[in-house]
This record gives structure tokens, sequence and C-alpha cells, in this order.
């Protein structure tokens, strides 16, 4: 069952559970229903059905090979991204003396994943379930931007119980024994502490029943909570919600003109009787803002956008983790934004002075530098 339609279904039980205790007032059986379906929730809630597996053939050959099988290397290799991350691997197999085991790589007391979806994020390596090993070519990770979303980025990870190493590409080509004793390192110095969870033994019905109509207050409390949490994560992030809201709406204007115009010139090319009378047409035009303008008339307003910050830190723990998340899948989402931008641009030079001049006319110079800034790795998968 996908994550949206057990959601649904919880929020279906939710509502029952409300309606199940206001009738209970008046026939006191509908509290032992209420009671059930506010199980139900808990126990959803607290026990999430792992999720499936990829059926690729591809995916699936990696998670099925073993060592026996000669080629078992190249089914990891092809998932690295990059030159520097497939050299790494090769280190690690070799450094560690690993070999395939159920999709993962184990050996020498030491366990290696890779390309682990964390969302909002991927990362390149995991090593023993805990430690983030990113691998970081220069032309992608050293302008400010790049840096900020990178320390973004680990803060998210290391709040979330991981600990994260970062080896440049550089080191890893010329020197991988030095990549492989920092991953060692960090082994060595021990996973993050992280609080011990305790599964109570199985309950009888009358008891779960019994705990049941308690987590009716609990789960209202929650939903009070979780209310009070939406607030604080609007109030710290809504700002720069609303200003990458607008970045997008001139941005996709800018494109959408640019592209228009370019069409009219490729139509007027096509045919001299067109671009004749439209010049004509642009002559009066332009006469008539020369008049405008003598007149005193104002120029077409401005748009201001607010920079985006990052937020201060909440004195609640929970709500500034959570905080930190949502401001790192805005930040994760404005980066991938004005990646596919730069990529369409690229694409098509012909539009780039066109979006360059419809955001400088409108006062939005910094989103236009900010689409030049891109990170040039989504680019370069091409």
């Amino acid at each position: 069952m996908s994550n949206k339609a057990q959601a649904k279904k919880i929020v279906i039980r939710g509502v029952l559970t409300v309606i199940c205790i206001a009738g209970g007032f008046v026939f006191p059986l509908l509290f032992l229903l209420a009671a059930f379906f506010a199980w139900t929730i808990y126990s959803d809630l607290t026990d999430p059905k792992p999720t499936a597996p990829p059926g690729d053939a591809w995916y699936t050959r990696r998670w099925t090979v073993t060592a026996e099988d000669p080629e078992w290397k190249t089914y990891f290799l092809r998932f690295c991204e990059s030159p520097a991350e497939e050299a790494f691997l090769e280190a690690m197999i070799n450094g560690y003396k690993l070999l395939p085991n159920e999709g993962i790589l184990v050996g020498s007391g030491l366990e290696l994943n890779l390309q682990v979806e964390h969302k909002p994020y991927r990362v390149d390596f995991l090593v023993d379930k805990w430690l983030v090993a990113e691998i970081d070519g220069a032309a992608w990770h050293s302008s400010p931007e790049a840096v900020e979303r990178d320390r973004i980025r680990d803060e998210f990870f290391v709040v979330n119980g991981f600990a994260v190493v970062r080896i440049p590409a550089k080191i890893v080509f010329t020197a991988p024994g030095k990549a492989i004793e920092t991953v060692r390192t960090a082994v060595a110095g021990g996973a993050p502490s992280k609080k011990v969870v305790t599964t109570p033994p199985r309950a009888s019905v009358a008891q779960s029943l019994l705990q049941a109509v308690k987590s009716v207050d609990k789960f209202v409390s929650e939903v009070e909570a979780g209310v009070t949490k939406a607030s604080e994560i609007q109030s710290a992030i809504g700002f720069s919600r609303q200003s990458f809201a607008v970045e997008k709406m001139v941005t996709d204007s800018a494109i959408a003109a640019a592209r228009n115009v370019v069409d009219l010139d490729e139509k007027l090319a096509a045919d001299p009787n067109l671009r004749k009378n439209f010049d004509a047409v642009y002559a009066r035009l332009e006469k008539a803002q020369s008049l405008r303008a003598e007149h005193g008339t104002k120029e077409a307003p401005t748009i201001t956008i607010s920079p985006i910050s990052r937020p201060a830190t909440h004195p609640d723990p929970d709500i500034n983790k959570a905080i930190v998340v949502s401001y790192s899948i805005l930040i994760n989402d404005r980066s991938r934004y004005f990646d596919d931008v730069r990529k369409q641009i690229l694409s098509d030079p012909r539009i780039s002075a066109y979006v360059q001049s419809h955001l400088e006319r409108q006062g939005c110079h910094a989103v236009w530098a900010q689409i030049m800034k891109a990170d040039p790795a989504v680019v370069a998968y091409e």
C-alpha cells in the first residue's frame, strides 16, 4: 500500500473515531467502536509497513546476484552516478574485501549500501546503516550556494541520527587509500547515540481495548500538537515558501514570453509581408510609448522578492526538527527547479537573452543570477 493510500485510510478512521466518540454519549457502545478505530490508527502509526523494492529487472539483478557470478561488481557500479563514485566503490570493495549479499556489500565487519533514499534526499553511500559517505566533485560542491545546500543536507541527516563524511573526488582519484582511511576512522568512532526502543509484551484483547480507550485522548492531543507544529513551521518558513512561489511565477512567465518572441521571430523571418506589417505596427507602438513618456507616464512597477533565509532555532526540539526538515525540502525543491530552468535555457540558447531581459525589466535581477548559479550536476546527467 502506498504512503498516500495509508494516510488517507488513517484520516478516514480518525473521522470515524471522532463521530463514534460524539455518538457514544447517546449510545455508550459506540465508545468501544471508537476505541477500536483509535487502536488501529495507533497501530499503523507505530508499526509502518515496509515499502516493496522496485520491480525493475536490472534493479532486481543487483539484489539477487551472488559472489559466484564473475560479473557481480558491474551490477553495483552501474548504480554510481559519477566516475568518482565508481572509483570510491572499487576502493571500498578492495579495501574491505566486500562481497554481494542481497543487494548490499558486506565484508571485514563492514556493510556498504549505495544510492539509499532517505526522503527528501538520496545518499551516495551508507556504511553500517548510520554513516553517510558523500563523494563531492569540486565543480558541483564548491560554490557558496552548493556549500550552504550541503550544510543543510548534512544537518538534516545529523538531526535524524546519522553521521556524515564528505570525501573530495580528487582524493578518491589520487589517494584512494586516504578515502578508505576516512571511512575507517569514522566507523571506529562509533555510531551516534540513539534512543533505545523496547517492544512491550503482547497484551490481551481486553487490555488492548482498554489501552485503545486511553489512546483516544492521546489521539486528540496528538492532533492538537500536529496543528501547533504546522503553525510553527508556517511561521518559520512561510515567507521563504512565498518567495520561492513568486520566483517560480516570474521565471515561468519569463520563459513563456521568451518562447513566444522566438516563435514570432521565426514566423517573421519566413514571411516578408508579415515582417513588413509587423514593423509598421511596432513603429506606431513605439511612437505611442514615446508620447506617454513625454507626458510623464509612470514606468511599469517592479516585483520585490524577499530573500530566502534560514529559520531561527526553535526552543522546542521536536518542532525545530520539523522546521529543519521542512526547510531542507524547500531548499532542495528550489535547487531542482532552478537546475531544470537552467537546463531549458542551455537546450535553447535563443531564449536566454529574452528571459534575462524580461526578468530584469521586472526588477528580478536576483532571480536571473540564481538561474545562472544553478547546480550543474543535473545538467551533467543528460
